[in-house]
């Protein structure tokens, strides 16, 4: 999937229900900005107007539109790609699973 991420300018997730997508995790790690439905687990991991943009479950116009919006705006695209990224990476690397999981240990033994 790596070549496939790599080839998008613009990753748009239009699940009506998603609980909590690896897909979106994938194309924040490649630092692709975002559009996603503000519905299920998807606003845990797309940060509007930061990481990508939410916009309203089964509302095609508003994700055209949003779509219409990122790619005209090459600058913005770019700085949202690049904190969707750091995001990943300081929330969702094997490092920082392991660290709270270690965090979570240390507190119970501590209880």
């Amino acid at each position: 999937m790596p070549e496939v991420y790599a080839a998008m300018d613009l990753f748009l997730l239009p699940s009506w229900e998603e609980p909590f997508g690896r897909n979106t995790l994938e194309a924040m790690s490649m630092g692709k900005p975002m559009i996603g439905t503000n519905s299920g687990g998807t606003p845990e991991q797309i940060i509007d107007n930061m990481t990508g943009l939410l916009v309203p479950p089964k509302d095609s116009d508003a994700l055209a539109k949003a779509a219409i919006t990122m790619l005209n705006d090459k600058k913005k695209a770019l700085e949202m790609g690049l904190a969707a990224r750091k995001m990943v990476a300081e929330l969702y690397s094997i490092e920082a699973h392991t660290k709270q999981i270690q965090d979570l240990y240390s507190t119970t033994l501590k209880n």
